[in-house]
């Protein structure tokens, strides 16, 4: 793959050195090495943060999501409290899913699936749709994997190789090796 390349850099006049007309340069000129990892190091915290989460509890994160549902089909019905919602477009939806919090041990698995059925008889009424707790978990899975494999892609490329061992880049490899299986299995399709 394009384990290595962090130990080569190449920097100076990137108009005189026609970096944009070689492409296989890119990877190693200095200022795009530097955009790439900046963009990597601060989508990688929140991105891992967020995947963690939702593998580790995603009742929780889908239980959000159906309140933030709730709360905007009441403010297009006109029943809202007349403050607005916490989630008035699909942007801060989008933020509030990939920070969602993690588990606090609150009620068992019986009151949560309880609290479910309830939430479930309610929303059916609703003409509006909401999405089941398998669709929310792939919608949210892949954009993470994405996001993630972009990153561990760029780390393994673009830092050296006294950073990040051999040992650990064939790991990150193999995460998103798996990355991409689960999401072709959930129907996305995509390859890289």
């Amino acid at each position: 793959d394009t384990y290595g390349l962090g130990d080569i850099v190449l920097f100076g006049n990137e108009e005189r050195m026609k970096v944009n007309d070689r492409h296989m340069l890119l990877d190693i000129f200095l200022d795009y090495r530097v955009e790439i990892l900046s963009k990597c190091m601060l989508e990688w915290g929140s991105s891992l943060g967020s995947m963690i989460s939702l593998l580790e509890n995603p009742e929780e994160g889908y239980d959000e999501y159906v309140k933030q549902h709730r709360v905007q089909v009441d403010d297009k019905k006109g029943k809202g409290n007349g403050k607005g919602s916490k989630c008035t477009n699909k942007k801060q939806q989008k933020n509030l899913l990939d920070n969602s919090p993690k588990d606090t041990g609150k009620g068992s698995k019986h009151e949560r699936k309880k609290n479910e059925g309830n939430s479930n008889a309610e929303v059916e009424t609703e003409p509006d749709n909401l999405m089941t707790f398998t669709e929310f978990v792939i919608k949210t899975f892949c954009p993470l994997a994405d996001r993630l494999i972009f990153c561990t892609k760029n780390l393994y490329t673009h830092l050296p190789t006294c950073s990040i061992p051999l040992v650990v880049a064939k790991e990150m490899i193999s995460l998103n090796d798996q990355f991409k299986t689960l999401r072709s299995r959930n129907g996305d399709g995509r390859s890289e």
